[in-house]
């Protein structure tokens, strides 16, 4: 019979074996897979090249559960190898679960998490799991310990439910991993983080982008009541930002790039990038029922969806793109399916590469500047600038200078860099003039003739005539 004092350890018992039976698992999926590994047997992952990643139903593109590595909380992991390794010498070789790789894991590691996972007992080194048990039985006693990797999963859970965009959680998670696997403890002095973030002192945006996530953690930690220390992030000051001007190409490196173009698909991605300044996210997800007449819709993000203006020339080149596709289905496609943001920037950069273009950034976003920058060399206004590159921060005074959006299609056929490259008679035959002249009037109606400058032009012309 269980006691109540005994009560906690039990279920903490029960936990670990639940680690025990999905390490097992993991680790028999890695000893009999000959393939690639995307992930590793703790943080989860995924399996490629073998039969077991045959996919089950291709609409949703649910894979086998022989494919998937189960993901398994760190701390847990952490402190059964430590209550393991006091049982059986195997385990005392593994110091850290980030060694439970596949050059380190054997028949008998897989043999002995199976008995433990049955077993659900544990000898010896119950003194790690105190943390564990103070938390569960909601003891008073403040442990000054706190586990990095949990804080950064209710951090990013946190996220997730404020419904930030999957990219931003991504980046976030991206940022505070290294973090984390350097300090699985969270450092409590502001000398540690400043020590982590000296590598990163010549770079001064990827310091401050560090800094920031960092105390978002820090902040969110102690808001929400789990920081057992003052935060150390509130006695740091932060690495100065310097932002660094936008790379963009040239006209030439621009008319280079052009004439680099193989195929459809390049033609495609350059025209949506450069021309309509689509980003790489909106690119990927652009389907068929996204083209309109004259206009197209853009996707960022959960809940921005965006109309921008698409001048003929551009959709008429995506309209073949979409040919044959279902309406929802992406329309930039490659052998194995849609195209993914890593492939996308790969043809970008063999593209940059074929038309000799060196000294920038070869990545679509590079050309996304270019439609910014080059626009406003060709005298678009900052604002017009603004509003088709789909920026949200404005100023008060944009309100006074709203335009609608067939105002924006005009200002686009005026000043749209890659209409005015394409006009050009080394590149084929000139668009038609509506995609580079306005058609409408959007300011102010037409000046009236000024009468003295039609008879000095006269007399002008008579002076001319008389001295032939």
């Amino acid at each position: 019979m269980t006691t109540v004092a005994q009560e906690p350890r039990v279920k903490y018992w029960e936990e670990l074996s639940e680690v025990a039976s999905a390490l097992a698992s993991n680790f028999t999926k890695l000893l009999r897979h000959p393939g690639k590994v995307y992930g590793n047997a703790v943080d989860g992952g995924q399996l490629w090249g073998t039969k077991y990643t045959i996919t089950v139903n291709p609409e949703l593109s649910v894979r086998d559960d022989w494919a998937r590595l189960e993901r398994v909380d760190p701390y847990l992991a952490q402190n059964l190898l430590i209550n393991l390794a006091a049982e059986f010498p195997e385990f005392a070789k593994i110091n850290d679960w980030r060694e439970l790789t596949r050059e380190n894991i054997t028949e008998g590691l897989v043999e002995r998490l199976t008995m433990v996972a049955h077993r659900r007992t544990f000898k010896g080194a119950d003194e790690v799991s105190q943390a564990w048990v103070n938390n569960t039985t909601g003891s008073s006693t403040v442990e000054s310990v706190v586990n990095t990797w949990e804080i950064m999963e209710k951090f990013l859970a946190s996220k997730k439910a404020a419904n930030r965009r999957d990219e931003s959680i991504q980046s976030y998670r991206n940022t505070l991993r290294p973090f984390a696997r350097n300090f699985p403890t969270l450092p409590a002095k502001p000398e540690q983080i400043e020590e982590y973030l000296l590598p990163h002192r010549g770079e001064n945006s990827t310091a401050w982008n560090i800094f920031t996530r960092i105390r978002l953690l820090y902040n969110f930690a102690e808001k929400r009541g789990l920081l057992p220390f003052p935060n150390p992030m509130s006695q740091m000051e932060a690495p100065k930002k310097v932002t660094k001007p936008p790379q963009h190409l040239s006209f030439s490196q621009a008319r280079a790039l052009l004439k680099a173009i193989r195929d459809v698909v390049e033609r495609g991605l350059v025209y949506c990038l450069f021309g309509l300044g689509l980003r790489l996210g909106e690119v990927r997800r652009l389907t068929p029922m996204d083209i309109g007449e004259d206009t197209i819709r853009t996707i960022h993000g959960k809940e921005r969806d965006e109309p921008a203006p698409l001048a003929p020339t551009i959709r008429e080149v995506l309209l073949k793109l979409a040919e044959g596709k279902r309406p929802d289905e992406p329309i930039f496609q490659g052998r194995q399916g849609p195209l993914s943001d890593s492939r996308i920037q790969d043809i970008i950069k063999q593209l940059f590469i074929r038309a000799g273009i060196a000294g920038v950034q070869q990545s679509p976003h590079t050309l996304r500047h270019s439609k910014g920058v080059l626009g406003n060399m060709l005298g678009l206004d900052t604002y017009s600038n603004r509003r088709l590159l789909r920026h949200t921060t404005t100023q008060m005074s944009d309100r006074y200078n709203e335009l609608n959006l067939e105002e924006l299609k005009v200002k686009d056929r005026q000043y749209n860099p890659l209409l005015r490259i394409l006009a050009e008679p080394e590149l084929g035959k000139k668009p038609d003039c509506t995609q580079c002249q306005p058609d409408v009037d959007i300011a102010f109606p037409a000046k009236e003739p000024d009468a003295e400058a039609e008879q000095d032009a006269s007399h002008d012309t008579e002076v001319k005539t008389r001295n032939s």
